[in-house]
């Protein structure tokens, strides 16, 4: 296993792989999930083209203001220009402070964009000693990985409507069939059952030492990381 598909593994599309497993383990007959991973708003649009019947997408709704000052002091910024659920909290959150360093070429002095994935960004910021917004699960998978040093966490979301909570929800297409929608209707039920929820709010402790997602109980990850640096995969 090499080290992009093991943040797979432990990450977002691994929780959702140990779901579906999860779920399929519950059934009475032998049955199949057809699952393709993608950003969250290209998800969007497949369901919308009836190309899936399901998804699990992050909320685009409204944020609060959030407190950056690396723009202000122009200190060095990576960020992903990749259409994901991260690119989009990160570029709301610079909105909501009069900034848009994407669009402006003077602040490309420490403003560097990428189209790398996840893990390979937080890589490359720890190595840069640069800032950037990025995901608990990444974190915590690229830190139990041992490929970052130096990165430490400023901010984290300490309730559920903190303006860095990037929720996840289930949308479901409004044109299948009764069939399909029974099925995406039992999955549902079994994800928001206490089998579901307990899987996701324990997935990934055996790894990386803590879970990287909250369950619909717990609303956000209760485990502070704010202030600690990796040290021996932890």
């Amino acid at each position: 296993m090499d080290e992009g598909n093991a943040y797979y593994v432990l990450g977002a599309t691994g929780l959702i792989e140990a779901l579906a497993n999860d779920y399929l383990s519950t059934l009475p007959e032998s049955r199949s999930i057809s699952w393709v991973c993608n950003h969250s708003r290209n998800t969007q649009l497949a369901l919308y083209n009836g190309y899936i019947d399901l998804a699990l997408a992050y909320e685009r709704g409204q944020e609060e203001l959030a407190h950056l000052e690396v723009g202000r002091f122009r200190a060095l910024f990576h960020s992903r220009v990749d259409g994901s659920a991260t690119m989009w909290k990160e570029q709301s959150l610079w909105s909501c402070c009069g900034l848009m360093p994407w669009k402006n070429d003077s602040d490309a002095t420490w403003y560097k964009t990428s189209r790398v994935a996840p893990a390979e960004a937080l890589k490359a910021a720890d190595q840069a000693g640069a800032y950037l917004l990025t995901d608990r699960s990444t974190l915590l998978a690229q830190t139990s990985l041992r490929t970052i040093f130096h990165t430490t966490v400023f901010f984290e979301p300490t309730s559920t409507d903190d303006s860095l909570m990037n929720s996840r929800y289930a949308l479901y297409s409004p044109f299948i069939d009764d069939v399909r929608s029974k099925s995406i209707q039992h999955f549902i039920q079994y994800m928001l059952s206490p089998q579901g929820q307990n899987l996701i709010g324990s997935y990934g402790r055996s790894n990386c030492g803590l879970p990287l997602f909250a369950n619909l109980e717990e609303g956000f990850a209760r485990t502070k990381l704010v202030g600690g640096i990796p040290r021996n995969g932890k």
